[in-house]
């Protein structure tokens, strides 16, 4: 069973149907409060898909105390309908501006604070942001999967010290920062993923079935069967977002 860890259905132009189409489970995670009605609507249709719901670090800037409290309220109000709160975190990348870093942070750290109170797995965006992310997250009390992180080796031992997870997109290998990260962490914390429509391996929309790519090339990289990585991967979901 193949996994997609972190992908945005809601932002796919193709029909949805297409989209989630496959032998695949589908995370599909929300960035904004309309993203997130989305996300729960895909996962009450679709018997393939999972919702997380979260808040988009840029998003974040956008809203109103107000507003951000309505959002924190949706994933709390739906907490038995999710098995994360996600796509959330920092990001230095896009966001430049000191007071507005400041801004997305304390954002993030509420939001922390929210995972801790309902009890779900944080999937973190961090990009250009990962020593200040692993940093506010020594506060989190649940499970972390750290979204095509691209930190170096001294935080990557550090998150796997805390027992985190790192998802590798489907094109990792075009990266050198998300090549890095599938070398360094060891199979048994790397979950797969597309971030769909973004980060495609191949011409065209990305979409979830074509996570397959980064288990091929996983399974070069770790000189394992793709049967096995396909195996080990679904494992690592299980542990990760299944409570038995």
């Amino acid at each position: 069973m193949l996994v997609d860890t972190h992908c945005h259905i809601d932002l796919c132009k193709a029909a949805v149907q297409e989209v989630v189409s496959g032998d695949i489970i589908i995370i599909s995670n929300g960035t904004d409060l309309q993203s997130n009605k989305k996300v729960l609507e895909y996962a009450k249709i679709f018997p393939n898909v999972r919702a997380a719901l979260g808040l988009y670090p840029t998003e974040a800037l956008k809203l109103s105390p107000k507003a951000l409290k309505e959002v924190f309220q949706f994933i709390e109000d739906n907490k038995n309908k999710i098995v994360a709160v996600g796509e959330v975190g920092i990001d230095f990348y896009h966001i430049t501006d000191l007071k507005e870093q400041k801004k997305e942070i304390e954002v993030f750290k509420q939001i922390i604070d929210l995972a801790n109170k309902i009890n779900k797995p944080l999937i973190v965006h961090s990009r250009k942001a990962s020593e200040k992310a692993l940093s506010l997250l020594k506060k989190a009390k649940v499970p972390v999967v750290m979204h095509c992180f691209e930190g170096n080796s001294t935080q990557t031992h550090e998150a796997l010290e805390r027992g985190y997870y790192f998802t590798v997109p489907a094109n990792f290998w075009t990266r050198k920062g998300f090549k890095k990260t599938a070398q360094r962490v060891p199979i048994d914390k790397i979950l797969t993923e597309t971030d769909s429509p973004f980060l495609s391996p191949i011409e065209g929309e990305n979409k979830p079935a074509n996570v397959r790519y980064a288990v091929k090339k996983l399974a070069e990289i770790k000189q394992i069967h793709e049967s096995k990585v396909e195996t080990q991967i679904y494992q690592n979901f299980k542990k990760m977002f299944i409570k038995e």
